[in-house]
């Protein structure tokens, strides 16, 4: 574990009463609600940690800190904290003219920060409406507060957005940073910061995904600053994390690891039975383990690693498929999923049964062109075999011959129960304008291919699988395809499988999470733009 940098033993007057002011500025003047003054009264470590910032001076009474790098676990209370850093150094520092940001990787990141200063503002009679008889402007659509009496502001930016590089901030603060692509934007705010007599620069983030990027140098210096590899008097390092061994030692699993590294939980704020429930998770789910140990345990997990366990998917494979589903599956309820090919790719039609135990079972149908085998080498002897076996249905021709999906839709619709079919509507003309859609009595619907459209369906089945409750009747083809499978996870948690990253082929896996994304998340409840009917 893991902590700031050494604060000194005998501190100044003056130091300690800088400390004590801003210690006093969160319990007086900042307020944790919207519309109500709830008052802000820091943790033990949130105190520490602004009497390190604001308290710590040269002996010409500027502060020491020029940079201030704060890496903790998600919900630490970071935009917060940051939040109240940043009205204190637009209220309360008395800079004529001062210019204070924000800066995130996207927008919408972007304005966290400012509704949390916003709703202070709002809600504290102390700075709102009027400062030191002036009046306190708030630009929602802006993101931007304007201090009448100091002609001065604070404006949040986002690195997606177009910014100039001419600003001389005076305080500023950029979010979790390892959702930034470049340091573009961090470098313009320290530029510019070259003019301030005391700046000071807050960066916060919680452990990246990748060990590459601003985020992880960052990382690096300021554990090199810690460990007193690196000296840097003007920078403050506060890294809040388990062991980097935690994983392979079994020490993640320890609860007194998870109160080391979380001060919020240690403080009482955050519910260790939460913890509890996602560390259950994370036993089973490997998905679930890297979010556990990088968003709880603030470890550099890569997520780009096989998606859900080998063994766990092939537990759920003992029971035997019956010999003609369409006979002996007929009038079952189902939803269909299909993910259709362009040349000499597989094209997968999966139907998806809801149990009466909660659970779902799954028949996959795969398609192949003959004359592409000899480009597969590796895999073409398992793909005859597969095909021998009835897994896998060859068609004449370098490209798969939808007639032969058609007529396996068709057969389903007049077998099954069938709800929706789903389809990936990267080749959707090829559903639309060809014989596939034609006489389907059944709705056909696109479902895009974004992590905010998949994402229900790729944590249920991961649900699925730690609960044994699909049922895949041990297709191998299937298996091949589930186990190639890397997830895409975007800045806000939510995943899709990502053919780009993936190992091989996934077609098979996408059908089987188009099938259930649209079994568990009808168009009607969910209003995804992304989602649009046939």
């Amino acid at each position: 574990m893991t902590t700031r940098t050494s604060t000194r033993s005998r501190q100044s007057d003056a130091s300690v009463a800088a400390g004590d002011r801003a210690v006093s500025f969160f319990c007086k003047r900042l307020s944790l609600s919207k519309g109500r003054q709830i008052p802000f009264v820091p943790t033990p470590d949130q105190a520490a940690y602004l009497r390190a910032v604001f308290g710590t001076l040269n002996p010409d009474g500027r502060r020491r800190y020029r940079t201030v790098y704060r890496e903790v676990p998600k919900k630490n209370s970071k935009t917060s904290d940051t939040a109240g850093c940043l009205l204190k150094c637009l209220f309360d520092e008395d800079e004529f003219g001062g210019e204070v940001y924000s800066g995130a990787a996207t927008r919408d990141q972007a304005g966290q920060t400012y509704r949390k200063m916003a709703s202070s503002v709002r809600a504290a009679p102390a700075l709102y409406p009027k400062f030191r008889g002036k009046p306190v402007k708030l630009y929602d659509r802006d993101k931007r507060i304007y201090v009448a009496a100091l002609e001065a502001f604070y404006q949040a930016l986002s690195s997606d957005a177009n910014y100039e590089d001419g600003i001389e901030p005076s305080a500023a603060a950029v979010d979790e940073l390892h959702r930034h692509k470049s340091r573009d934007l961090l470098d313009v705010i320290q530029e510019g910061m070259g003019a301030k007599s005391q700046p000071l620069l807050f960066i916060n983030t919680t452990a990246g995904a990748y060990q590459t990027g601003p985020a992880w140098d960052m990382h690096e210096y300021a554990l090199a600053v810690l460990s007193g590899e690196h000296v840097d008097p003007t920078f403050l390092a506060q890294v809040y994390a388990a062991p980097s061994t935690c994983a392979k030692d079994g020490s993640w699993e320890d609860e007194a690891v998870w109160y080391a590294c979380n001060p919020m939980l240690q403080a009482g704020v955050l519910d260790i039975e939460d913890f509890r429930r996602a560390h259950r998770q994370a036993q089973r789910i490997p998905s679930a383990k890297r979010a556990f140990l990088r968003l709880r345990l603030n470890q550099w997990v890569a997520l780009d690693e096989s998606w859900l366990d080998g063994g766990e998917w092939d537990a759920c494979g003992a029971e035997l498929l019956p010999l003609n589903p369409l006979k002996e599956w007929a009038g079952r309820p189902c939803w269909g999923g299909l993910d259709l090919s362009s040349t000499s790719d597989f094209t997968a039609l999966a139907w998806l049964f809801a149990r009466d135990d909660g659970g779902f079972d799954v028949w996959l149908q795969f398609f192949y062109p003959k004359l592409s085998l000899p480009d597969r080498r590796e895999k073409r002897q398992d793909i005859e075999e597969w095909a021998r076996a009835g897994y896998i249905k060859l068609t004449d021709g370098p490209s798969v011959d939808y007639g032969f999906v058609a007529a396996a839709i068709k057969r389903g619709c007049e077998a099954f129960d069938v709800r929706e079919i789903g389809f990936d509507p990267w080749h959707g003309s090829n559903v639309t304008d060809h014989e596939i859609a034609r006489d389907v009595p059944v709705t056909m619907t696109k479902v895009a291919q974004y992590p905010k459209v998949m994402n229900p369906a790729c944590r249920m089945l991961e649900k699925l699988v730690a609960d044994r409750d699909i049922h895949h009747f041990g297709n191998p083809v299937l298996a091949w395809m589930v186990k190639n499978v890397i997830p895409e996870v975007n800045p806000y948690e939510a995943m899709r499988p990502s053919k780009g990253k993936s190992k091989d082929k996934i077609d098979g896996a996408t059908a089987m999470l188009i099938a259930l994304e649209r079994a568990i998340a009808p168009q009607e409840a969910k209003g995804f733009s992304g989602v649009v009917a046939v």
